[in-house]
């Protein structure tokens, strides 16, 4: 992370480098959940796990929109097995079989880790009357 010297301020990221930092990988690995491979639920923080570059670095920036997790066996088929990975902006990766076909294996939904109780203010249709409410 580069630096304003004045107070410190991050005003840019390394990406030049082709290990991503800790903060870095720990945001891809949360943001994927699993290994990215269609069907595979190896979770993204498991010990077997890989950071992978979608276009391979130092062509491809070690970023946030160029790295995805993959267990060994799914980042060797990518890499050795013909295998064609395509990562869109929305984060989505096509893949494409030897055989031509293809599968897509879109970002799992955000969920929001903060429950909310009901705003006590907001009335609904329910409670509108004039009743009480037992």
């Amino acid at each position: 992370i580069f630096t304003r010297p004045a107070d410190g301020t991050a005003v840019a990221l390394d990406q030049l480098s082709y290990r991503p930092g800790k903060i870095l990988g720990e945001f891809v690995k949360a943001r994927d959940v699993r290994c990215r491979f269609p069907s595979c639920a190896r979770p993204a923080f498991a010990e077997s796990i890989d950071l992978d570059h979608g276009i391979p670095w130092p062509r491809g920036k070690t970023s946030a929109t160029n790295l995805s997790a993959k267990c060994r066996s799914h980042h060797r088929l990518k890499t050795h097995g013909r295998w064609l990975h395509e990562q869109r902006p929305d984060g989505t990766i096509v893949w494409t079989a030897p055989t031509g076909h293809q599968y897509l294996d879109p970002l799992p939904p955000v969920l929001d880790p903060i429950p909310h109780e009901p705003d006590p203010t907001s009335a609904t249709a329910d409670d509108t009357d004039d009743e009480p409410p037992f």
